[in-house]
């Protein structure tokens, strides 16, 4: 029985065989123990736990989950809305890319490990930019989402840019001979037609 693994696969974290994941040179996440391997740890402990709510007794306060968590200061947080869907990724892997630990990435920001810690695990100790700036200046990475400046274009402006085109090139073959070319042939008079 193969030992199976978290791993990035084209953008998506996939559990895979540990083989697999060496071959074909994903990220590996973390591993997780062959199934024997965890029945002997609970043989060893003398006792095992039991994560289910059948033993929960009435009245008992719920504690949210870490997921209903994230969400929430998720949509608090103006810095995280404003950040690539898994930056956390990125400044992992670019960190162990360039050989740093935690600790030592830390101190070259000028920050505790463990806000480092929460940061890697895509959570942001503070609603600011400031925490961002100093990874991406130091790892050399951008985290933030790219805006992309949609600007609409018409058929006329397309068609005049390939007219511009289209002159510029026929000045090139023929030199000052392009001066002679008749303006008709690009469009500058409309001709209609019953």
């Amino acid at each position: 029985m193969e030992r199976l693994v978290e791993a990035i696969k084209e953008g998506e974290i996939v559990r895979v065989p540990e083989s697999q994941a060496r071959e074909e040179e994903l990220f590996i996440l973390r591993t997780f123990p062959i199934s024997e391997e965890v029945k002997e740890e609970k043989v060893e402990k003398g006792r095992t736990i039991d994560f289910t709510d059948k033993y929960k007794k009435p009245g008992m306060r719920d504690v949210p989950r870490v997921e209903t968590w994230r969400k929430k200061s998720y949509q608090r947080n103006n810095v995280l809305i404003s950040l690539k869907d898994n930056f956390h990724w990125d400044i992992s892997k670019t960190r162990i890319s360039k050989g740093l630990s935690r600790k030592q990435l830390a101190e070259a920001i000028g920050e505790t490990e463990d806000k480092l810690r929460i940061i890697e695990n895509g959570g942001l100790p503070d609603d600011n930019f400031s925490l961002i700036n100093k990874i991406e200046n130091k790892l050399g990475i951008n985290l933030r989402k790219d805006k992309v400046v949609e600007s609409v274009v018409t058929l006329a402006e397309l068609q005049k840019m390939d007219e511009r085109r289209v002159k510029i090139e026929l000045e090139r073959a023929q030199g000052s001979q392009a001066d002679e070319v008749d303006d008709n042939m690009f469009g500058n008079d409309i001709e209609v037609i019953d």
